[in-house]
């Protein structure tokens, strides 16, 4: 380390010396830096969060989303008429993926 005296430093290396005698400063720098980034990113993930439920909503919401899901039952009813899964009365929106194969 350092055996020189202080006063012989130029100032950003007096405040390093300094900062290197304070407990934990690298934690205290980075709970600092954590403080000042967390805001900003929490206040744009609140509004990701709001714009998804807005279509999650929309969607729910929608006649034409409905529409296409009660056909898709009607096409899958005729497709599997006379077998387990006919006359169904839904489906789980995770066989829509495997209807695109």
């Amino acid at each position: 380390g350092y055996t020189g005296t202080v006063e012989q430093l130029a100032e950003a290396e007096r405040f390093y010396m300094h900062l290197i005698k304070v407990p934990e400063y690298g934690l205290k720098l980075d709970c600092m830096k954590f403080s000042y980034e967390f805001r900003p990113i929490a206040e744009l993930l609140g509004k990701r969060v709001d714009e998804m439920l807005k279509a999650g909503t929309s969607i729910l919401e929608s006649s034409d989303v409905q529409e296409l899901l009660h056909i898709l039952l009607v096409v899958g009813n005729f497709i599997n008429t006379g077998g387990y899964a006919g006359n169904a009365i839904g489906f789980k929106l995770a066989l829509l993926s495997k209807s695109t194969r």
